[in-house]
C-alpha cells in the first residue's frame, strides 16, 4: 500500500511537532560523559546556574532556554539530563535537531546514533538521522534510515520530504512527487514541500504546475528565498521575463535579477531578450555586474553564429 494511502485510510491528520530545547542542570556535572555531544558555550558559563533534582526538571529547563533562543543553555540542559538517565530519548532527539539546526551534521548523527541505542525503533530519531546523512551526502544511508522511519511512523513528514529529494537527485520525479505529496497530506501549508515539488515538477519540464506551486509556497512563506529562487527559474523558463525579474528580486538585487533572466533567456535561445536584459543589467550596475558583460560576450558570439552560412 502507498504512503499516501495509508495516510487516507487511516484518516490521519497533519501535526507538526515543534521540538524545543531542554534546559537543566544536574546537581553533580563531574562525569562530563556525554561532552563529546555538546558543541555550546565553555560549561563554566553555567557555572552560576541552579542545579536540577531530575530529568524532568533538566529536560523542562532546556526546553524554556530554547524557547528563548538560548540553544546553547539548551544543549547544556539537555546534556546534563543525558548525565542524570543516559537513556533520556527526547534528550538525544532535542540535542540532535538542535545541530542539525546548525548544520553540524556529523554531531547531529552522532547524537542521533546514540539515542537509536536504546530505542532503534524510535521515528523521530531514525528520521533525524536520515536527514542529517541527507545534508551530509551519504545518500545510500540516508535512504534506508528514512524508509525505516516512515515504516515506524507513516506520519513522520519530514523523512517523507527527504525521500522525495532523494528520488529528484535519482532523476525518479514521479517517485519523487508521491513523496511530497504524501507529506503534504501531512503539512499541507508547508512552504518547504511545496517549493520542493514545484521544482520536483521543473525537473520534469511540468512548467505550468510548477508555477503554481512555487507560488503556493511563497504565499505561505513570503520570506523563503529558495522558493522566490525556483520560481523565477521557471517564470524564466518559459519566457514570463518581467514576472521573473520581480522573483528574483526578492532575492537579490535588481540589476543581479536582470542578469539572472538574461542569463536564463539565452539558455532559452531567445538572443534577442537576452540582449535586453543583460544589457540592462549593465546599465544598473557596469562596475558590479561583470558577469553580465560576460554574458552578453556569449550573445554577441551566437548571434554570429547564427547570421554565418
Amino acid at each position: 500500500m502507498k504512503a499516501a494511502d495509508a495516510i487516507r485510510m487511516t484518516g490521519i491528520f497533519a501535526i507538526v511537532v515543534v521540538m524545543a530545547g531542554c534546559a537543566s542542570t544536574p546537581k553533580s556535572t563531574k562525569t562530563g560523559s556525554f561532552d563529546h555531544l555538546y558543541d555550546g558555550k565553555e560549561k563554566v558559563a553555567y557555572a552560576t546556574e541552579m542545579p536540577v533534582e531530575n530529568v524532568t526538571e533538566a529536560m523542562s529547563r532546556g526546553d524554556k532556554a530554547l524557547s528563548r533562543g538560548d540553544r546553547d543553555l539548551a544543549l547544556y540542559r539537555y546534556v546534563q539530563a543525558l548525565e542524570l538517565n543516559p537513556k533520556t530519548i527526547p534528550a538525544y532527539e532535542r540535542i540532535g535537531t538542535i545541530h542539525l539546526e546548525r548544520d553540524r551534521l556529523a554531531l547531529a548523527a552522532r547524537t542521533f546514533r546514540s539515542g537509536l541505542r536504546f530505542d532503534n525503533e524510535h521515528p523521530a530519531l531514525n528520521e533525524g538521522l536520515g536527514l542529517a546523512l541527507l545534508r551530509a551526502r551519504r545518500y545510500d544511508e540516508s535512504q534506508q534510515v528514512l524508509e525505516r522511519a516512515v515504516q515506524i511512523d507513516v506520519r513522520r513528514w519530514r523523512a517523507h520530504n527527504g525521500l522525495g529529494i532523494l528520488a529528484d537527485l535519482r532523476g525518479e520525479h514521479d517517485v519523487a512527487r508521491e513523496s511530497y505529496e504524501t507529506a503534504l497530506l501531512l503539512v499541507p501549508t508547508s512552504a518547504r514541500v511545496h517549493n520542493n515539488l514545484g521544482y520536483s515538477l521543473y525537473l520534469s519540464r511540468d512548467y505550468h504546475q510548477a508555477i503554481a506551486r512555487l507560488k503556493t509556497a511563497v504565499h505561505r512563506d513570503p520570506e523563503y528565498e529558495r522558493a522566490w529562487h525556483n520560481l523565477g527559474l521557471v517564470l524564466a523558463r518559459t519566457g514570463r521575463y518581467q514576472e521573473a525579474v520581480a522573483a528574483f528580486q526578492r532575492v537579490t538585487d535588481k540589476p543581479g535579477a536582470y542578469n539572472n533572466v538574461g542569463y536564463l533567456s539565452l539558455h532559452n535561445d531567445d538572443l534577442d531578450s537576452a540582449q535586453k536584459y543583460l544589457d540592462r543589467a549593465v546599465h544598473l550596475s557596469p562596475q558590479y555586474y561583470e558577469k553580465a558583460h560576460e554574458n552578453l560576450e556569449v550573445v554577441g558570439n551566437r548571434s554570429h553564429r547564427a547570421g554565418a552560412d
